[in-house]
Parts: C-alpha cells; sequence; structure tokens
C-alpha cells in the first residue's frame, strides 16, 4: 500500500517538475479567480442588506427594528469585508 502511494507521489512529481509551466502566473490567476468569486458572493449578499422589510419567512419571528439592526450591521461587515479581502488580495499579489 505504502509503496502504492510513493509510486502515485514520483508519478506526480515528474509531471508537475516541467520547466514549461509558468507557475508564479498559474498561482496569480487562481488567486484573482478565487477573489472574484468570493466579491461576486459578496456583491450578492449585499444587496440583500437593502430590504427595508423582511422576507416573509422572517417576518413572523422577527421584529422591524431588529430587522433594521441587521441589515445596518449587515451591510457595515459587508463594506469592512470588501476593504478587508481587496488589502489582503493586493499584499498577497505583491508578496
Amino acid at each position: 500500500m505504502l509503496s502504492l502511494v510513493q509510486g502515485k507521489i514520483a508519478l506526480l512529481q515528474s509531471a508537475l517538475d516541467d520547466p514549461t509551466i509558468q507557475w508564479k502566473r498559474l498561482v496569480l490567476a487562481l488567486l484573482w479567480l478565487v477573489y472574484g468569486f468570493e466579491t461576486l458572493l459578496s456583491l450578492r449578499q449585499y444587496r440583500l442588506y437593502s430590504l427595508d422589510t423582511p422576507p416573509a419567512t422572517l417576518a413572523s419571528h422577527v421584529d422591524l427594528e431588529t430587522f433594521k439592526k441587521s441589515q445596518v450591521y449587515g451591510r457595515d461587515k459587508a463594506r469592512f469585508g470588501f476593504f478587508s479581502s481587496a488589502v489582503s488580495q493586493l499584499i498577497s499579489v505583491a508578496l
């Protein structure tokens, strides 16, 4: 079993030890892809923080004042998240 795993690892090492693969560009592209996807998801959620009334499924469980407070908190948290993730992304790319 161990020799099988070692053989597969050796095969993977030989396949990835290719000087024609531009690893830096690949890693940077993947970093930007993940950042873009996560930002897209956050933007979709951010739009929901501008609702004035709770959805019908929550209306019976949450009063309007609590809902509005949670909306304000969610918007603030999302704005900070956008800034924080942008700074983090720029630092990651710079390194």
